[in-house]
């Protein structure tokens, strides 16, 4: 009996002394000494209790291993305090199983505040994950940690960009202030400045998300990426008429500017045929002397087509080609209308001496009228030049014009109208209309309407009342949505867009009208106004 006591007895002493604080301490030491990382991660706890890590554990080999200064001082600890530095320290560590009181190695608290790292970037100390901190910062804490010297990497991988980066660092503090580490990816980032900037609106795509392009050009700064030829962006511009991807540009410096690109090839063969109705409308206007209808133009260029038919041209005009250098198509804008420059060559010949141009080439300006999704040519003064390459060429449907004294341009009664006629007459005589009511002046839009017509009073008296008012309009656009012809008189119905001035502010107004037309002298005039309507 007193035998089995004894032994109880001495097994208690020694299973408590193994676990006593010094003895303890010593083991703890030793095994950071000798490198023992298992042992140093079994007898270790943080501040709350928990078990370290493994990660953690070998950091503490480490930091004992490269430190000398603190390995000197573990060495020579007091007997009394067991540690030194507040580093590590003995506390009671009870266990269920266990009556007698045990000790473990608490390690101070440390912490990791990792900083300037990219959205997405994955911080890791070994095998512990950075926890993301939704602050203004933006950075990753890690944390507690057991002191040590731990190597902390970050990773950010998306899409074709994989950037890596790898710090040391010593956490050896007895305060609560974290560790704040910046680790460099070897990242750069990359900003992009497009040519012709005020003819287009534009997003940056890179790695699947949209960046802005300001008002200036410039965008926003993408990445990190590096710039090894893998890193790709991509524009899309936001032209009215629809949107377009460029294709992908290879990201090879930190400041690259982009030049639009070609208009798509659906939209140029539409350009083209525009531009073909428009080169037939303008050499018509020009050898009749102006007394043509004109719908593919804007009011400015419709005054500038005025001016040069204002002559007597007697002969007849070829059109022989049109050519166009879409790879030196620019977009413009002209008072927030978007649209193209393109380089357009005439090829044309002419029966007269009073044929004269001053070259056969031109910038084409084509603006988009949203109205009536069309495009109008806002410009094309010609010029002798050889500088470009017209490699889109095509053979108009029309190209022969005569003057009027050698082939009549009127209409003879009883012949059939054409859509084009119509529409024609009718764009003509709003874009008039609105020039008399801004000028007060109704003998801009007089010729355009029927002798001993009540159109002549009521415009008149329009014209006046709106002057009273101070307004004044912007013609948009003049569509027709259909007419029907009985002899000589037509009924034609008609969608009219303007934007009206008036003091107070501007306001954008589309009418159907319905409008009579009769025959007169060879040339359609206006007879009634029959009904207007605002949608």
């Amino acid at each position: 009996m007193i035998a089995g006591i004894v032994l109880l007895v001495g097994g208690y002493l020694s299973v408590s002394s193994y676990y006593s604080a010094e003895n303890v301490a010593d083991r703890f030491l030793t095994s950071l000494h000798e490198k023992d990382w298992k042992s140093v991660q079994g007898l270790s706890v943080r501040e709350d209790g928990s078990d370290i890590t493994k990660t953690e554990a070998k950091a503490a080999v480490r930091l004992i291993e490269e430190d000398e200064e603190l390995r000197m001082e573990l060495k020579s600890r007091p007997t009394e305090r067991y540690v030194f530095n507040e580093l590590f320290i003995p506390v009671k560590h009870d266990r269920r199983f266990f009556i007698f009181p045990q000790y473990k190695i608490m390690g101070k608290n440390q912490f990791l505040q990792v900083v300037d790292q990219p959205k997405g970037a994955t911080v890791l100390v070994g095998e512990i994950k950075g926890i993301m901190r939704e602050q203004e910062d933006e950075s990753f804490s890690v944390g507690p940690l057991f002191p040590g010297i731990y190597d902390i990497t970050s990773t950010y991988e998306k899409e074709t960009v994989k950037l890596f980066g790898t710090v040391k660092e010593v956490l050896k503090d007895t305060v609560r202030e974290p560790f704040v580490v910046s680790i460099d990816l070897g990242g750069e980032y990359a900003a992009f400045s497009l040519v012709n900037h005020s003819g287009v609106k534009a997003d940056l795509v890179f790695n699947g998300e949209k960046y802005a392009i300001d008002d200036y050009g410039y965008s926003e700064e993408i990445g990190p990426l590096a710039l090894d030829g893998k890193s790709v962006a991509q524009i899309e511009f936001l032209y009215p008429w629809g949107s377009q991807i460029s294709e992908e540009i290879i990201i090879t410096d930190t400041y690259m500017e982009i030049s639009p690109p070609e208009p798509a090839e659906e939209l140029k063969k539409s350009i083209i045929d525009q531009t073909a109705l428009y080169a037939e409308e303008y050499l018509n206007h020009y050898v009749s002397g102006g007394k043509t209808a004109v719908t593919t133009v804007t009011n400015e260029w419709m005054d500038e087509m005025d001016y040069y038919a204002d002559h007597d041209f007697e002969g007849t005009i070829e059109l022989k080609e049109l050519g166009f250098d879409f790879s030196e198509a620019k977009p413009i804008n002209r008072n927030d209308q978007y649209g193209y420059s393109i380089p357009l060559l005439f090829s044309m010949s002419a029966e007269s001496i009073d044929f004269e141009f001053g070259g056969s080439a031109c910038d084409l300006h084509l603006l988009f009228n949203e109205v009536d999704q069309s495009w109008k040519v806002n410009e094309c003064y010609f010029y002798a030049t050889d500088a470009y390459t017209y490699k889109d060429v095509m053979t108009p449907a029309v190209t022969t014009f005569t003057s009027k004294s050698t082939g009549s341009s009127k209409i003879a009664s009883g012949d059939s109208f054409t859509f084009e006629q119509v529409e024609g007459f009718m764009e003509n005589y709003s874009r008039k209309s609105v020039e008399a009511i801004n000028e007060v002046d109704y003998s801009l839009v007089a010729s355009l309407i029927a002798e001993d017509s009540e159109l002549k009073g009521i415009q008149t008296e329009y014209i006046d009342y709106l002057d009273s008012k101070n307004i004044t309009e912007t013609f948009k656009g003049a569509v027709l949505e259909s007419f029907e012809q009985n002899g000589n008189t037509i009924t034609a119905t008609t969608l009219e867009s303007f934007i009206i001035h008036r003091e107070d502010g501007n306001e954008d107004m589309t009418f159907r009208t319905v409008t009579e037309l009769v025959l007169e002298n060879g040339e359609l005039k206006a007879w009634k106004l029959i009904e207007t309507k605002e949608l």
